[in-house]
């Protein structure tokens, strides 16, 4: 699974649900879809299901029942969180996301603009919230 921590660290993760050890609930959506958990602190953890096919595409099922493609590479990227190597998006990937499908409030808009600065990317056209 692929798993958002707002502000804009991505993840993969073995379940979700693992994240109730360390004191974080669900509060929004089930699987298969995408679901969301925060803890007492208020930190938010977005959690999409993705699913591989033959051709190495990663699929993600929206609630709408069509899925999101992540091509093939997309998700081989790698970050780090607390000094620690994670697997992740890729900027591209992050940035296409991010920028699709939806309007971006103010947190988001500053993520998308700080993600296509930091790794020099042009900014696709979007609309805002």
């Amino acid at each position: 699974m692929v798993a958002q921590v707002h502000a804009d660290v991505w993840g993969m993760t073995g379940h979700g649900d693992c994240l109730t050890l360390i004191g974080y609930v669900r509060v929004h959506g089930a699987t298969p879809l995408s679901f969301e958990l925060t803890d007492p602190d208020g930190h938010q953890i977005d959690v999409h299901p993705v699913r591989f096919n033959d051709g190495g595409e990663g699929l993600y099922r929206m609630e709408s029942g069509v899925d999101w493609v992540y091509p093939p590479g997309s998700l081989t990227a790698m970050g780090t969180i607390l000094d620690r190597d994670v697997p992740c998006q890729t900027p591209e990937m992050q940035l296409l996301a991010h920028t699709t499908g939806y309007a971006l409030d103010a947190a988001h808009r500053g993520d998308v603009d700080a993600l296509a600065k930091r790794f020099d990317l042009l900014l696709p056209p979007f609309d805002s919230a």
